[in-house]
């Protein structure tokens, strides 16, 4: 089945749009700098044109780096990585990180709110009273048939013959 016939078109579509940035975003995970022809390569790209492909990606917030570009046009640009928010073109000051959790955290509480409402509204539906009555019967059916099992082992005198077995040792 292809793509199209499943509804996967828009995903694949996205994906090999999307597939250069994150090929770039995997070398700042490796590298803290790397030249263009470099990453060109990697893109199967002319240096120029991923130069300002790289651009964007910093303009747009996708890459915390920056292009060098050296003072001698025979030596290649460089493109350098910050490792994390302190530095770069992404950086952020401290106050403005802790406004960015606290934000965050607010997000996160209320969909903990929705999700609880959620939880609460399904938990007085019939089908989730059914849904609890069969899980209870089953629970009860594994506890009766695991019984069953241990009496039967024992009618056996299995626990017989592993003492007759273990008084044999000493």
């Amino acid at each position: 089945m292809t793509s199209v016939q499943d509804g996967n078109a828009g995903l694949v579509h996205q994906l090999l749009v999307h597939r250069p940035r994150f090929a770039v975003m995997r070398l700042q995970k490796i590298y803290a700098a790397v030249t263009i022809p470099a990453v060109a390569g990697l893109l199967a790209e002319e240096p120029q044109r991923t130069e300002t492909y790289l651009d964007s990606l910093i303009r747009h917030g996708y890459l915390n780096a920056i292009v060098e570009r050296p003072s001698d046009a025979s030596e290649p640009a460089v493109l350098r990585f910050y490792p994390d928010l302190t530095a770069g073109p992404l950086a952020k000051s401290e106050k403005h990180q802790h406004e960015e959790l606290l934000a965050q955290s607010r997000r996160t509480n209320e969909i903990a709110e929705y999700v609880k409402a959620a939880d609460q509204r399904l938990s007085v539906t019939k089908e989730y009273a059914e849904h609890l009555r069969k899980r209870q019967r089953e629970k009860e059916t594994r506890e009766s048939s695991t019984l069953g099992e241990i009496m039967q082992v024992d009618s056996w005198g299995v626990g017989e013959q592993d003492e007759d077995m273990m008084g044999d040792l000493h």
